[in-house]
């Protein structure tokens, strides 16, 4: 598995909503921090798979996920109380897709995003 880290200007703009957010790839990330609300933008193909995982410390910070549609629509969320969180969801229509990392009550914490296509 290949880490990568997110360019500097991508570190700055994750936490401006789903319409500044990068574009990723599947891969991981790490090094990340929730200070409200983490967002990314993935392009999916014609029914396609997707599956998220955030891993973290939930001692530093309850973070929870979600997946919204180009739309707008919540189409999956975890909201655990463990280490980590994913959703997965298959048979996608061909699009953008936003992935939503934010800490419950506001919570803030360091984590590492995992994203795997199909």
């Amino acid at each position: 598995m290949r880490f990568r880290r997110l360019s500097p200007i991508a570190q700055i703009h994750y936490d401006l909503g789903r319409f500044a957010a990068p574009y990723i790839q599947a891969g991981s990330y790490v090094g990340l921090t929730c200070t409200g609300e983490s967002w990314f933008r993935i392009l999916i193909g014609q029914g396609g798979s997707l599956v998220v995982t955030i891993q973290f410390l939930n001692t530093d910070g309850d973070l929870d996920l979600a997946l919204v549609s180009e739309a707008g629509q919540q189409i999956a969320q975890s909201q655990g109380t463990g280490n980590s969180e994913q959703v997965a969801c298959s048979g996608l229509v061909a699009g953008t897709y936003f992935i939503k990392v934010f800490g419950y009550n506001g919570a803030q914490a360091q984590y590492s995003l995992i994203v795997a296509t199909a």
